[in-house]
């Protein structure tokens, strides 16, 4: 099962792909830091999520106009998606929506939205995906498992943001 992942931003992506694909088994999760890539690969494979976040460069297929700079590029890319491959399920996790017209989109469409913060909590955001893609508890990983405590380490309360840098460091020296 693919998700596709557009965000620009790699600290993040690389942290949501390795609690993704730890959680849920079987899932694999395709980054793409552009919306230009992201036409692509919709063109060339088949996904079953798309994950997205808004303020992003507009890439070619948007100009900076109309998405103010990059502040809109991911609504106009869902409204894209919406067009051209309206089965595939989006959930936008950014940091902010410009305008309530923005917001009211994404509800008539069904589109997920999740809050990107500085506290946000990856499990919510992988229940979010579960619940996006229908997937039972019983067929997933418990994040929790997911770690593994020693003195030290980060110590008695374990912080996700440092957490997350810490499976990058590691995921770039494999």
């Amino acid at each position: 099962m693919k998700i596709l992942l557009v965000d620009d931003e790699p600290h993040f992506a690389s942290g949501f792909a390795t609690a993704v694909e730890y959680a849920l088994p079987g899932t694999s999760v395709v980054w793409v830091s552009g919306v230009d890539d992201a036409v692509e690969k919709l063109k060339q494979d088949k996904f079953k999520l798309m994950i997205l976040d808004v303020a992003m460069p507009s890439g070619e297929i948007f100009d900076d106009v109309e998405t103010l700079g990059g502040r809109r590029t991911g609504v106009l890319f869902a409204q894209y998606v919406r067009t051209h491959f309206p089965e595939l399920p989006v959930l936008v996790c950014s940091a902010h929506i410009a305008f309530q017209f923005d917001k009211e989109f994404y509800i008539k469409n069904g589109i997920v939205f999740l809050a990107k913060r500085p506290d946000l909590d990856i499990g919510d955001l992988v229940n979010s995906v579960r619940k996006a893609l229908k997937i039972e508890l019983e067929t997933s990983r418990n994040l929790l498992d997911f770690l593994e405590l020693k003195p030290g380490m980060f110590g008695v309360k374990v912080d996700v943001r440092k957490f997350i840098e810490f499976l990058k460091g590691k995921r770039e020296k494999l």
